[in-house]
């Protein structure tokens, strides 16, 4: 999956994937409660996507795993 900054306007139709600077915001803690929340929820395999990677960047992958 290819994550870029969103260049032109959104007109409708499939959004474009764009990495979301907001996710930066979040506490750790909020982080990994929308993690299984999303899970739980069945959300968008792309959501779940996008916070397992700031996740991964983070380094917090043992929360999610163990």
């Amino acid at each position: 999956m290819l994550i870029q900054k969103q260049k032109e306007p959104f007109t409708g139709g499939e959004p474009p994937i764009i990495w979301p600077d907001s996710m930066r915001k979040l506490s750790d803690e909020l982080l990994i409660e929308s993690y299984y929340k999303a899970t739980e929820l069945k959300l968008s395999q792309d959501f779940i996507v996008l916070i397992e990677c700031e996740i991964k960047r983070r380094s917090l992958n043992h929360v999610i795993r163990g």
